[in-house]
């Protein structure tokens, strides 16, 4: 045949991962030997347990496949946010600002996103990752600020993050 079509699909397991993308791949004569990406998803849930499923992949006329996959369960939601309040109003020059967050098991570390406006727009100004649950750094200027952290598991999944928090320097 010019080409064979080979289906991917969960068969067994947690019903939190799925095939998001690669369900169908499709190999003829020129690109048989070629890899295909296949990528799978595991929802969130309510446990901080690792997931298991069995992937099968099927083609007419080839025997078929089966795949043990395991999610990295992050964690049971985002980071807690602690301070600075959210709201919070600082008239203090130099704008040295420390973000606290609740530490979350299970994680090698944290995603941390600082935002500024100026006008009616908001622009990332920091995007940087930590070990630790507070980051430390000089703001960029007497204006309105935003901030939200995301876990990262030891396998570098992120988990979802926090809500966004807002902050404003008067001088």
């Amino acid at each position: 045949t010019s080409q064979i079509e080979i289906t991917v699909k969960r068969v067994s397991g947690d019903q939190d991962i799925i095939i998001s993308s690669g369900s169908t791949l499709t190999f003829t004569k020129t690109n048989w030997n070629a890899y295909k990406t296949v990528t799978l998803y595991a929802a969130p849930d309510g446990d901080t347990l690792n997931g298991q499923a069995i992937v099968r992949l099927s083609g007419e006329g080839i025997p078929s496949k089966d795949i043990d996959v395991t999610e990295v369960d992050l964690t049971e939601g985002p980071p807690k946010l602690l301070s600075p309040a959210n709201g919070s109003i600082f008239d203090h020059y130099p704008r040295t600002t420390t973000l606290k967050w609740e530490a979350l098991p299970g994680v090698s570390g944290y995603r941390v996103e600082v935002q500024y406006q100026s006008g009616v727009s908001w622009y990332t100004w920091r995007d940087v990752t930590v070990t630790g649950t507070s980051y430390t750094f000089n703001f960029v200027g007497a204006q309105r600020g935003m901030w939200r952290v995301t876990a990262i598991s030891g396998g570098g999944v992120q988990g979802p993050p926090s809500a966004w928090w807002g902050f404003r320097y008067t001088i």
